[in-house]
């Protein structure tokens, strides 16, 4: 599990609970669907937003009813798209 941004915070893998799969929260606040993402510590998830394949940042709130696949989500709630078949 990651531990760069608050070594104090306690990590979990959840497999399977509502509105989540296959992601990485801590304490994190969904009212959306995240699947196959990171959230960092203090991520908020708007009521209706989907977010899938993206990596939200520390402190980032996306915003009721976002759609928001491959990307990342800056801290400041603004969003930087991955282009499609771009790997590292």
């Amino acid at each position: 599990m990651l531990r760069t941004v608050r070594p104090e915070t306690g990590r979990r893998r959840v497999r399977d609970a509502p509105g989540v799969r296959a992601s990485v929260p801590s304490d994190l606040v969904n009212a959306g669907l995240v699947a196959d993402s990171v959230l960092f510590p203090g991520v908020r998830v708007g009521a209706g937003a989907r977010v899938r394949r993206s990596a939200v940042l520390p402190g980032a709130v996306v915003p009721a009813d976002a759609d928001i696949d491959g990307a990342v989500v800056l801290e400041d709630g603004r969003i930087q798209h991955v282009a499609e078949g771009v790997s590292a």
